[in-house]
C-alpha cells in the first residue's frame, strides 16, 4: 500500500488516482487503499491534510456512491481541504451529495493546476 504524495509550493498534497474507472468493481479496491491510507494518517497522528482526488474518465453509480460517502466521511477529521477533478456536471451534483453526507466541502476544479493551487492557499 503506498500513499500517494504530491509537493506544490512546498506542502504535501495525499493524491487520489481514481481516473477511468467505469464499474464499481474497479473503485472498490480504490477506495478500500484510500480507507487504510487514512487509518494509517491517523495513526501518525496527521492532521490537517490536503487531499485531490482525480475522477476524469470515470462512471460512478450504485454502491460506488455510498463507498465514496463513507470514505470522505472517514477522511474527515484529519483533513484540512480537499479538492477533486475531472467533473462532469452530473458528478458535481454527486458530489454535492457526499458533501453534505460527510459534512465535507470538497470543491470542484477544472484543472490539477487550479486545484493544487487552491489546495496550498
Amino acid at each position: 500500500m503506498a500513499i500517494n504524495t504530491i509537493t506544490h509550493k512546498g506542502k504535501t498534497i495525499y493524491y487520489n488516482d481514481w481516473r477511468n474507472l467505469k464499474r464499481p468493481e474497479a473503485f472498490a479496491p480504490k477506495i478500500k487503499e484510500g480507507n487504510e491510507n487514512t487509518k494509517t494518517l491517523m495513526d501518525e497522528g496527521k492532521k490537517d491534510i490536503l487531499t485531490l482526488t482525480d475522477v476524469s474518465g470515470s462512471y460512478t453509480y450504485g454502491e460506488t456512491i455510498q463507498w465514496i460517502k463513507e470514505a470522505a466521511k472517514l477522511a474527515k477529521p484529519i483533513t484540512k481541504k480537499s479538492a477533486s477533478v475531472g467533473l462532469s456536471i452530473s458528478k458535481k451534483i454527486l458530489l454535492n451529495s457526499v458533501n453534505t453526507f460527510s459534512k465535507s466541502d470538497v470543491k470542484a476544479f477544472d484543472t490539477i493546476e487550479e486545484a493544487k493551487d487552491w489546495l496550498v492557499s
